[in-house]
């Protein structure tokens, strides 16, 4: 820019456009310290993924470093599940709930081998396998299942031939599956009430132990890896021998002559009986 003032010439400098803001070729197209502004988001974008990324794969290292060093101690820390608490998650026959119930007392629940007679979970910290089996089913909206349990009952356990109904083939193959699945060598520790008590006395071999209550054990085997509980008031089980089956009279917490309430799992609440 030149202003001509008698014999002097002034130039000026043509004025500079802002260095930190200026529009390219590009039409609506920002450059903010050298980068378009979809560069720019790019760029910021792989800084929060690399730095989202590291973080995880630190936290992970962490984790696993707590997680080794936490199996030593919580074995100690965990609650310890009785026998009653352990038979009311297997009657729940809700995931979720059972979930959230043996993890208080460091199990695990085996979604793929889980249904609603049978219950399997594992301790990554000690190593144990639970399997809970339900007694008879005791919704008869549950047509199928119902009249097969309640069949067995009436006919084959008084006769000492349960070995022989579908209920205890179910038993059996669900027991084996798990088996299969964590290893013959593995302790499994089997639990079961009512009429299932009979597929832990017959199932229960090698490392495994078992308890049961108010089981119906009508001409069975002892089995010595067996204890077996109950009621002194239960009906049910009354036809068991003692000296054979080594049936334990437990004093219930609730004292009643009630006959279904003898033989539920409720008489048992308050007893020192543990998994």
């Amino acid at each position: 820019m030149v202003f001509n003032n008698f014999s002097t010439q002034v130039v000026l400098p043509e004025p500079v456009p802002p260095q930190t803001k200026v529009v390219d070729d590009v039409p609506n197209r920002v450059l903010i310290a050298g980068y378009s502004s979809r560069r720019l988001s790019i760029k910021v974008s792989h800084t929060i993924v690399t730095s989202v990324i590291l973080g995880f794969g630190l936290s992970t290292i962490l984790s696993g470093i707590f997680f080794e060093r936490l199996q030593y101690t919580m074995p100690r820390l965990i609650r310890k599940l009785s026998l009653h608490k352990a038979l009311k998650i297997g009657y729940l026959r809700n995931e979720k709930k059972q979930q959230k119930r043996l993890k208080k007392y460091g199990y695990v629940l085996d979604k793929e081998l889980t249904d609603n007679q049978h219950t399997v979970a594992y301790s990554p910290f000690t190593g144990k396998v639970i399997f809970i089996n339900n007694g008879s089913e005791p919704n008869p909206l549950n047509a199928g299942q119902f009249i097969k349990d309640w069949r067995s009952n009436i006919f084959n356990v008084p006769t000492g031939t349960f070995g022989y109904t579908p209920r205890f083939q179910e038993d059996k193959n669900a027991y084996l599956k798990a088996k299969k699945k964590y290893g013959e060598d593995k302790q499994f520790e089997l639990v079961g009430h009512s009429q299932a008590a009979i597929s832990v006395n017959e199932l229960a071999s090698g490392k495994d132990q078992g308890l049961t209550y108010n089981g119906a054990l009508v001409k069975q085997k002892d089995n010595p890896r067996v204890t077996n509980y109950r009621n002194p008031n239960d009906v049910v089980s009354m036809f068991s021998n003692p000296a054979d089956m080594r049936t334990i009279a437990v004093q219930p917490n609730m004292r009643t002559i009630n006959p279904l309430a003898a033989h539920g799992i409720e008489g048992i609440r308050e007893t020192p009986i543990f998994v």
